[in-house]
């Protein structure tokens, strides 16, 4: 059984922006991510990083989100990394052809460390 959806957002000062997604991203759920994601492009922030470490499940109207963030994210010439994604979702990605464009990291800290910010400054 998932775990509830949340959706929490860790700003890295000017830094970047850490979207942590938990439980399943999906066609309820997936309208959720985009609005986050709307505010924080709309509020300047331009490098993203959405952790999936905790989603238990992706489908195609979660893929579509993931899609739509990486285009609002470089029309507004920002950059979009998706982090902690498990073998199902990696799956599903691959199955989409998305991993082959999404940049995919292994974990959020590896993300923030492609962006060359230190993770220090992501609390957990």
């Amino acid at each position: 059984m998932s775990q509830p959806f949340q959706l929490r957002v860790d700003r890295l000062g000017d830094a970047a922006c850490v979207i942590t997604v938990a439980g399943d991203l999906d066609l309820a759920t997936a309208p959720e991510l985009r609005r986050a994601v709307g505010a924080m492009l709309g509020e300047g922030e331009r490098l993203l990083v959405i952790d999936l470490t905790a989603a238990d499940f992706v489908d195609s109207s979660g893929l579509g989100a993931l899609t739509w963030t990486q285009l609002r994210a470089r029309a507004a010439g920002g950059e979009l990394r998706v982090a902690g994604a498990h073998d199902d979702v990696r799956r599903a990605l691959a199955l989409a052809h998305l991993d082959t464009v999404l940049t995919l990291d292994d974990s959020p800290e590896d993300s923030l460390a492609e962006l060359g910010i230190s993770c220090e400054r992501l609390s957990r």
